[in-house]
């Protein structure tokens, strides 16, 4: 994710997850092979958060996006 994050463009981007604490039926059948925790554990990552601040990443929603018009 990091390297990911490293190259964004200016402008807005949109970048979706699917993080869970363990697997479910429902998401193993889904989403067979999909690596739910570790993709959570990095998105809880000191580290990510750090490199976002420094990027000057903003991080949004669409509830503000739909605000701004």
């Amino acid at each position: 994710l990091a390297p990911y994050l490293r190259r964004l463009p200016d402008g807005l981007t949109e970048v979706f997850f699917h993080p869970a604490d363990r697997p479910t039926e429902p998401l193993l059948t889904m989403q067979h092979g999909y690596e739910h925790a570790v993709e959570l554990q990095a998105l809880c990552s000191p580290r990510l958060r750090q490199l976002i601040n420094d990027s000057g990443i903003r991080l949004t929603n669409f509830r503000e996006l739909a605000s701004i018009g």
